[in-house]
C-alpha cells in the first residue's frame, strides 16, 4: 500500500553522519534564489539602466584643495533625472557649471560631464588624494534608486580632451552662420538634430591632429551637460523627460579649442519643449 513520508520523518531516515551534508544542500538551494531576490531589490528603478565608465578625478590645489570629477554615463533605459549627489569621502560634492536638477540623461543616449562644460566638484576630501585611490560616488535618481560608482584619482594631463574648456579661444572670420534645429520622432520619441553651418567646416579626418582655419568641429551640451560630439550630420540625442531643456551646439577646432567671435564662442542654441 503506498504510503508518505513528512519531511521530519524522510529525515529520520538519513543517517546522522550525512545530515550536515543534508542541511549544507538545503541551505544553498534555498540561498540561490533569495540572492537573486536581494540582487533585484538592490538594481531596481532607473539605475539598472545606467553604465558609468571613464570616471576620473583630477587633484585641484589651493586654498580649498578638492577634485575635479569627469565621466560619462550611458543610459538604456528611459530619461533619467537627478535629485542629490554624494560621496563618503567628500565633505560637499556638486555640479559646477551646472544645477543638478537640471541635469538629464536622455533615453537611449550619453552625457559627460567635462571640465568644458558642467561636470563634478568634491571638496573637503578626507585622507590623501593619491594617484590611484577609488572615490565613492552617489547619484540619487528621479525615481529614487540610486547609482552608485567609483572615480580613480589621477594626475592631471594637459593634452586630456576633458581639460580643453580652460583653452583660449581661437578667432575666426568670416563669423560662421548657425541654424540649429531639433524635430521629435513620433514613433521613436527621441530627438533628431539637424543644422545648416556656414563659413566652417566639419572634419572628422583632422581631429586630434592640427588646426586648420575654419575647420573643426562641434560640441552639444543638453542643459550645459555635454552630449557629444557633432560633425554635423543630423543625429538622435535619444528621449527626453517632460519640460524645458535648453540644447547648445559650439564650434571647437580640430586640437579642441573653442572658436571666438569677438571674445564670444561660437555657438547657437534652442529651446526644447517636451510636453
Amino acid at each position: 500500500m503506498p504510503y508518505t513520508l513528512s519531511g521530519l520523518a524522510l529525515l529520520s531516515q538519513v543517517p546522522k553522519n550525512n545530515l550536515a551534508k543534508v542541511f549544507a544542500l538545503v541551505f544553498v538551494l534555498l540561498s540561490v534564489p533569495l540572492a537573486a531576490v536581494l540582487w533585484g531589490l538592490s538594481t531596481t528603478g532607473q539605475s539598472r539602466n545606467l553604465v558609468v565608465f571613464d570616471a576620473i578625478a583630477l587633484p585641484v590645489n589651493g586654498a580649498m584643495p578638492g577634485l575635479m570629477i569627469t565621466l560619462n554615463i550611458e543610459n538604456r533605459g528611459e530619461p533619467v533625472t537627478f535629485s542629490a549627489l554624494s560621496s563618503t569621502d567628500a565633505g560637499n560634492t556638486h555640479i559646477m557649471g551646472g544645477e543638478l536638477g537640471d541635469v538629464v540623461v536622455p533615453g537611449g543616449g550619453r552625457i559627460s560631464f567635462a571640465l568644458d562644460g558642467a561636470h563634478i566638484m568634491a571638496m573637503a576630501v578626507t585622507g590623501e588624494m593619491t594617484v590611484g585611490r577609488l572615490i565613492p560616488l552617489h547619484f540619487t535618481l528621479g525615481d529614487g534608486s540610486i547609482l552608485k560608482t567609483q572615480v580613480t584619482v589621477a594626475e592631471a594631463d594637459p593634452m586630456d580632451h576633458s581639460s580643453h574648456g580652460g583653452m583660449a579661444g581661437q578667432p575666426i572670420d568670416p563669423a560662421p552662420q548657425i541654424a540649429l534645429e531639433v524635430d521629435r520622432d513620433n514613433n521613436s520619441g527621441t530627438w533628431q538634430v539637424s543644422s545648416t553651418v556656414s563659413h566652417f567646416q566639419f572634419d572628422t579626418e583632422l581631429v586630434d591632429t592640427e588646426h586648420v582655419a575654419g575647420s573643426g568641429h562641434g560640441h552639444l551640451y543638453l542643459n550645459n551637460v555635454k552630449l557629444a560630439r557633432y560633425f554635423g550630420s543630423d543625429m538622435s540625442i535619444g528621449q527626453l523627460p517632460a519640460g524645458q531643456h535648453r540644447l547648445r551646439l559650439d564650434l571647437n577646432t580640430n586640437v579642441h579649442q573653442p572658436y571666438w567671435v569677438n571674445g564670444e564662442a561660437v555657438s547657437a542654441e534652442v529651446l526644447i519643449t517636451v510636453d
